[in-house]
């Protein structure tokens, strides 16, 4: 789902900026947007308010998506030994408190991912 409150880009990866979401028209695009041409300038384009650009609603590279953001994490990891699962936690805590005698080592983990 479109969020227009976010960083929007094409699903092909072009630059957008929404000028306004609330078009005047008698059809269903009422978002106008420019697309960058990189050192060529910008074009404009109409959307629907989903951010399709074609309106039968099929999937086009010229749709409107969020730009992914990019969070990180850090996960905890009971390494133990041999014979016994290793568990991952979202806490040191978590993982200390789960921890039993066959644990090795707690170690931390970074996760970087996308929403």
């Amino acid at each position: 789902m479109l969020d227009l409150t976010r960083p929007v880009q094409t699903r092909a990866g072009k630059k957008a900026r929404i000028i306004c979401t609330d078009r005047v028209t008698t059809g269903v695009c009422s978002i106008v947007e420019l697309i960058s041409c990189g050192d060529y300038g910008e074009y404009t384009e109409v959307y629907s308010p989903d951010g399709r650009a074609r309106t039968d609603k099929a999937d086009s590279p010229q749709d409107l998506i969020n730009i992914p953001e990019k969070r990180k994490m850090t996960a905890w990891v009971n390494v133990n030994r041999p014979g016994f699962k290793d568990y991952v936690y979202e806490s040191k805590a978590a993982a200390d408190c789960n921890g039993q005698h066959h644990r090795i080592k707690c170690i931390p983990v970074e996760i970087e991912y996308e929403v």
